[in-house]
């Protein structure tokens, strides 16, 4: 079976591949950035009031930064905390990895671009309401049990691993097929033809 890569060049030329599509897309971040910022507003808003009861928790896109408010005694809201848009870390890599992987078509392409960020923008909103929760009970708002209290540790531990490798599993799983395509791109993967002939 055919390795990837093929040779030390084609794994350079992936490499100055992402390089130049990560700097495209960071170029476009600053358009993609508020409209994504907005929805993830939106979304997260909408998770928290699946999770919590009572629903004490909203979410604000103001800008450039995502706020958290939380009802306090009489009902009305305080800002809780804020995230920049540096919580989105993974957006950027995972989008120039897929656009830098061989072996995707067009239209494979742009569906493997899609569901990744379908995938990850999950993750973000399982991020923003897990990590919003777990520091409730880091302050003392939500009382938790001795073992409780310790387990809540170790999820926050937990969560930020898989912010941090988010992006990579995604793409890691999104990319599988092309890797096994045996009718790997020129400069991909030696075929053994080709690794006999050299």
């Amino acid at each position: 079976m055919a390795r990837w890569p093929g040779s030390p060049g084609a794994l350079r030329r992936f490499a100055g591949r992402w390089l130049v599509a990560f700097l495209a897309v960071a170029a476009l971040w600053v358009v993609i950035a508020p409209i994504y910022n907005r929805f993830m507003a939106w979304s997260a808003d909408l998770a928290f009031a699946a999770v919590e009861s009572p629903d004490v928790t909203r979410v604000e896109a103001d800008g450039d930064r995502l706020w958290i408010l939380r009802h306090i005694e009489g009902g009305e809201m305080k800002p809780f905390m804020s995230f920049d848009l540096y919580v989105y870390v993974g957006f950027i890599p995972l989008v120039a990895l897929l656009l830098a992987t061989p072996g995707l078509r067009r239209w494979a392409r742009l569906r493997a671009i899609l569901a990744g960020i379908a995938l990850l923008a999950v993750l973000h909103i399982g991020f923003l309401v897990g990590a919003v929760r777990l520091l409730y009970v880091a302050y003392g708002l939500d009382a938790v049990s001795g073992a409780g209290s310790t387990v809540c540790q170790w999820a926050q531990v937990l969560l930020r691993v898989i912010w941090e490798g988010a992006a990579l599993v995604i793409w890691a799983a999104l990319a599988l097929r092309a890797w096994r395509n045996d009718r790997s791109p020129a400069g991909w993967r030696a075929t053994p033809a080709r690794a006999a002939a050299t």
